[in-house]
């Protein structure tokens, strides 16, 4: 056991996820977002693409695409991703970028790894008809995925991880008459329930105008203030992380 050492925020890794449906910009402002954090910090920037490799239409010059600036350009690694999306395949993603020297590491999507082919759903599935229970289907699942949280939260790199949403229903009661009806209350991240607890902030896209505004923020700079995702911004977070 060390020391105690003076806590510094500077010393600190970005975790930031960015959630919403298909359509809302989320991988073309996760690499706006990293983009600006690389102008500031000249850091390489990599992409875990489970997407079909949709991040590489932003990638090179002059790409032209919704909300991007005039003579947009950018350079970056991407290694694809394809089924079976099992967690420790993410885990070994991160340490690859971490092994290659990836500075910015964008995940895209990680709703692959609860809800595709392979991912955290599939397994429970496979075990339970294998082992007709299952409370005890789980056990194995929930294991390979804190493993891939613990990667995320202990790789020495910034990361923009992307989920995916779908909406979200309660069971309410009808005063009036005593039915019970669902109702669309929101949307909510394809993942599993408590996964925002993993990073600092949480920015929820729409698709008219891939406006972003926070469902949590521990930096202070959305504020629930909606806005539109560009490089400033990741130079704000690095501002932010520097304690300026």
């Amino acid at each position: 056991m060390g020391a105690f050492q003076k806590a510094e925020r500077k010393a600190a890794k970005l975790r930031l996820a960015l959630a919403g449906p298909a359509g809302s910009g989320k991988t073309m402002s996760a690499l706006r977002i990293a983009k600006g954090m690389a102008q500031e910090l000249g850091l390489r920037i990599g992409v875990i693409d489970t997407e079909k490799r949709s991040s590489e239409l932003y990638a090179g010059k002059n790409v032209r695409g919704a909300l991007l600036p005039d003579g947009w350009e950018l350079d970056f690694d991407v290694l694809p991703f394809n089924p079976p999306y099992e967690p420790r395949k993410y885990v070994k993603g991160i340490h690859v970028a971490a092994e290659e020297g990836i500075g910015i590491l964008i995940i895209d999507s990680i709703s692959h790894e609860w809800f595709g082919q392979g991912g955290i759903l599939d397994m429970v599935d496979k075990a339970a008809k294998a082992t007709k229970n299952q409370f005890t289907a789980w056990k194995v699942p929930t294991e390979e995925h804190n493993k891939m949280i613990e990667a995320i939260l202990q790789a020495d790199m910034h990361i923009i991880a992307t989920m995916r949403t779908k909406t979200a229903y309660e069971v309410l009661k009808d005063e009036r008459t005593g039915k019970t009806k669902p109702e669309k209350v929101g949307t909510t991240p394809i993942q599993r329930e408590g996964m925002d607890f993993e990073f600092t902030t949480v920015l929820d896209l729409t698709v008219d105008g891939h406006v972003a505004i926070s469902s949590k923020d521990r930096t202070g700079l959305f504020d629930g203030i909606p806005r539109v995702l560009t490089e400033d911004t990741g130079k704000e977070l690095i501002e932010w992380l520097n304690g300026q």
